[in-house]
């Protein structure tokens, strides 16, 4: 019991410096609200350790920086779920523009004009 508390208090005093950090004052509702939000998205990183061998196995990635990986994913995933899933709007429009590229193409050739 006492690990949770801790763990409550240590996850509520992260909230207050990252909205801080983005000049947002938020409440103790509004924390509990947002802190009920993010409990799901935990549950999902105890499959890290499966996600960590399925990137790491056909890659030939560390565990280390697998787990990195899986992690970075985890958390932009979850700053997205609070802010408004920029991340998820950001992969919308990478999959939109590869659409509209013409065929053949290389995304990355320098054009000289």
């Amino acid at each position: 019991m006492e690990s949770n508390a801790s763990d409550t208090a240590r996850s509520d005093r992260l909230w207050r410096i990252w909205s801080e950090c983005r000049g947002v004052n938020l409440s103790a509702p509004e924390v509990e609200a947002a802190r009920q939000r993010i409990a799901p998205l935990t549950m999902q990183l105890v499959g890290c350790t499966r996600a960590m061998q399925i990137i790491a196995g056909p890659y030939g990635l560390s565990g280390s920086v697998a787990l990195k990986v899986v992690l970075l994913h985890a958390w932009l995933d979850t700053i997205g779920r609070l802010v408004g899933d920029p991340v998820h709007e950001l992969e919308a429009t990478l999959a939109y523009r590869e659409r509209l590229r013409p065929e053949g193409s290389d995304p990355g050739a320098r054009r000289d004009g």
